[in-house]
């Protein structure tokens, strides 16, 4: 498998602009900043889990629905076994922990000022890089499969997946009639 630094051009141009607009979005959700972060970690303000809530309902109805009216050409999921799954899960809850950033946080609190962060960013970068260099070796112990194989929640319970979006979207209609935050806290 030969290492590529970059996507052809278009995809590249498309990825840049995709990022400009993820950030702006999380810039004005208001979660790119580090005590915005750590009062959710603290569990006094929910503002970056209804940030991720929207984005995932979002996402889950927009997919579906148009994988529904065949506008998805392929329909993938990682081949990627459950363990090694919860195994990059704890990597990147070490690397919030120590940061206080996820690392699309860390790229917009960078761009909104945030110079302590840069550390942050340049060793995402190099991680992301060494994990593309040593991919090559690594998936040849992804190889297996688990209970869970190409599964989602969905079609494990045997349900509709517009069931799940529903009530996924029920939880979020709940989290948004609560306050933000504590009062004093912002």
């Amino acid at each position: 498998m030969e290492w590529k630094l970059f996507l052809p051009l278009p995809l590249f141009l498309l990825s840049i602009c995709s990022g400009f607009i993820f950030g702006f979005l999380l810039r004005k959700g208001n979660v790119v900043r580090f005590d915005v972060i750590v009062r959710q970690l603290l569990l006094k303000d929910f503002t970056v889990m209804r940030v991720i809530l929207t984005a995932i309902f979002v996402g889950s109805l927009a997919i579906y629905s148009l994988d529904s009216l065949g506008m998805v050409p392929q329909f993938r999921l990682t081949k990627i076994p459950l363990l090694y799954s919860a195994l990059g899960g704890g990597i990147f809850a070490i690397g919030m922990s120590l940061s206080g950033y996820c690392p699309g946080t860390m790229v917009a609190a960078v761009a909104d000022g945030a110079k302590d962060m840069i550390w942050g960013v340049v060793g995402m970068l190099a991680g992301a890089a060494l994990y593309n260099k040593a991919s090559v070796y690594l998936h040849t112990f992804t190889d297996t499969h688990d209970a869970f194989y190409q599964q989602t929640l969905h079609s494990y319970l045997g349900v509709s997946p517009f069931l799940i979006v529903a009530i996924m979207g029920a939880f979020w209609l709940v989290l948004f009639t609560r306050p933000l935050a504590e009062p004093g806290l912002r």
